[in-house]
């Protein structure tokens, strides 16, 4: 019977096989010529893991790479400008930075409205202070008309709608005895105010926004932010004033 080898792989006397391809190589070949394979399976597996390991070790350096220089990536690509208010009251404000660049933070608007969306008074505070990127931004507010007594103020509260209606309005006019004043929905002073008096606060709807200028955009933005609108009566309280709440 004739040998199915082919007789291009079939070795000679002084020769033999190659393990990985069939094709004749030397005796004592301990590497093929034409595959390169070694003729030992154990240094074959071993070339292959090292070429596993290396293969993984440059894949986790350009991943360490990308990791590093991502924000500088994101950066050029898809710049963020953005600001949260933390706390924000007529007197002070807190402001985070959360983008990726400083900007000027330019003032705050306020819009009251009474209880059928009319707005009955707008003010706007002047902020006017740098935020730096990943830092918050604090202090008093330039626009604050501070009254001789404030810890001494007192909340209006426990009183009806009808009279709330006419003491809010009333207080919208910069001659009123009585003041309206914004707080943001997360401010300390209002949560505290919350907690006292819980329902039998009267606040008031007002729409407020935070104005920021970005260098890098060069252009003005705006973001929006909870607020409500507080009356608060000076101490001794305003003639024929109702009943009010002290705040402390």
């Amino acid at each position: 019977m004739s040998s199915k080898i082919p007789s291009a792989s079939r070795p000679d006397s002084v020769g033999k096989v190659c393990c990985a391809c069939g094709q004749p190589i030397p005796l004592l070949a301990s590497v093929c010529s034409k595959c390169s394979s070694f003729q030992q399976d154990w240094k074959n597996r071993l070339r292959f893991a090292s070429n596993v390991v290396g293969i993984a070790s440059v894949a986790i350096a350009v991943a360490t790479y990308c990791a590093a220089t991502s924000p500088q990536i994101r950066r050029t690509f898809w710049w963020t400008d953005a600001a949260r208010v933390l706390s924000f009251d007529e007197s002070d404000f807190a402001i985070a930075n959360e983008g990726d660049g400083d900007v000027f933070v330019s003032h705050a608007s306020i819009v009251f409205k009474v209880e059928d969306g009319r707005a009955i008074k707008s003010r706007t505070l002047p902020i006017k202070v740098i935020a730096r990127s990943g830092t918050i931004a604090s202090g008093p507010t330039q626009g604050w008309d501070r009254p001789e007594h404030p810890e001494q103020e007192t909340v209006v509260a426990s009183i009806s709608q009808a009279e709330w209606d006419v003491r809010l309005i009333s207080a919208s006019y910069k001659e009123s005895c009585e003041r309206l004043r914004v707080f943001s929905s997360n401010n300390p002073k209002y949560l505290m105010f919350v907690k006292m008096l819980g329902s039998d606060l009267r606040t008031a709807t007002a729409d407020a926004s935070l104005f920021f200028y970005s260098p890098h955009s060069r252009s003005m933005s705006e973001v929006t932010f909870d607020a409500v609108g507080v009356v608060l009566t000076p101490p001794g309280g305003c003639p024929q004033a109702a009943p009010t709440v002290p705040s402390k």
